[in-house]
């Protein structure tokens, strides 16, 4: 069942859940998580193209995201990358849920939160193509984002539309380390 057990009870407020899941749980034990979650914020803030642990992984799912959309056309193929990275922190968090581990929920927002910063550079290079490119199976590597806003009409507006995708990725961010710590000040009120 996706459900965890923390949820089947309804609680009346997000702090009625978060209490319900807190007790008997440790809450120090994921303070190095929160201030891994914190520095990944504060460094993806000043520098989204920053290389940290999730880097290679995003840059996995994304080129397998190509594979895994190419059956449904060129320009969904050519998102799939997109797509793929962006969706695999949602099916995370769901394990998680499953696993009944509440805290999950924002690391796997600041993982998405990462995604979307390298989204937003790679967007923003749609015509200067200046970033180093990956191709699955050798030959010519395309750019994802100068195809698609070609395609679109809206190539001039490529800084634009990766400045909007900036604000929502470090929104994201700091929502996701917010949270996470105020599910830890939960687990520390409701042990103490």
């Amino acid at each position: 069942m996706l459900i965890g057990p923390w949820l089947r009870a309804l609680p009346r407020t997000g702090t009625d859940l978060v209490d319900a899941w807190s007790h008997g749980r440790v809450w120090w034990y994921r303070l190095p998580l929160l201030a891994w979650m914190v520095w990944l914020a504060l460094t993806l803030t000043a520098d989204r193209s920053y290389q940290h642990l999730f880097s290679a992984i995003n840059l996995s799912i994304h080129e397998m995201g190509h594979v895994v959309f190419g059956p449904f056309g060129m320009t969904l193929m050519v998102l799939g990358g997109t797509i793929l990275q962006c969706l695999a922190p949602f099916a995370a968090a769901l394990v998680l849920i499953k696993a009944n581990d509440l805290f999950g929920i924002p690391f796997c927002a600041t993982w998405l939160g990462t995604n979307l910063c390298y989204v937003a550079v790679y967007m923003a290079d749609a015509r200067a193509r200046v970033l180093p490119l990956v191709s699955i199976g050798g030959g010519d590597a395309y750019h994802d984002y100068e195809y698609l806003f070609s395609s679109w009409g809206v190539l001039g507006a490529d800084t634009a539309i990766a400045g909007l995708v900036t604000v929502i990725a470090v929104l994201v961010l700091w929502t996701a380390v917010a949270a996470g710590a105020w599910i830890l000040w939960r687990m520390y009120r409701v042990n103490a």
